[in-house]
C-alpha cells in the first residue's frame, strides 16, 4: 500500500479516498482505468509528458504500466468499464483525444460493491 506522500495537513478526504482504493487492492481489485474494456481515448503524448514531469517524474516504463496498458482479458475478472470506481485514476480531460476525463473518485462505486460481494460470497 502506498501512502508515502501523506503528511499532518493531507485532508481527511484523500487520506480515506487513498485509504480505501489501496485496500481494494489488498482485497484483489485491479485498476479499473487498465480495464480490458476501458473506454479511455488516451492521447499518449500527453500523457507520457504529464506523468513524465514532477510531482510523479516517472519513467516512460511506469506511465505504460501504470496508466496506459490495459490488462489482459486472460489475466482479470471484471465487469463493464465503471469511471465511477474507487479503483480508477483521476482522469484529466486534457490528457484524452475526446476531452473526457473521469472525476476523482471518493467511495467505493455500486458497481465496486457489487463486484466485492462476487468475489468475496457470504
Amino acid at each position: 500500500m502506498n501512502f508515502g506522500w501523506f503528511n499532518r495537513n493531507t485532508p481527511d478526504s484523500e487520506l480515506i479516498r487513498t485509504t480505501v482504493h489501496e485496500f481494494g487492492h489488498a482485497i484483489g481489485l485491479a485498476h479499473e482505468h487498465l480495464s480490458p474494456v476501458n473506454t479511455i481515448k488516451w492521447d499518449k503524448p500527453k500523457v507520457y509528458a504529464y506523468y513524465m514531469s514532477p510531482p510523479e517524474n516517472w519513467t516512460r516504463q511506469q506511465v505504460n504500466e501504470q496508466v496506459l496498458n490495459k490488462y489482459k482479458p486472460a489475466d482479470v475478472r471484471n465487469t463493464k468499464y465503471d469511471p465511477a470506481s474507487i479503483m480508477h485514476y483521476y482522469v484529466d480531460p486534457s490528457l484524452t483525444l475526446d476531452g473526457k476525463g473521469v472525476g476523482l473518485n471518493m467511495t467505493l462505486s455500486a458497481k465496486d460493491k457489487l463486484f466485492i460481494g462476487k468475489i468475496y460470497p457470504n
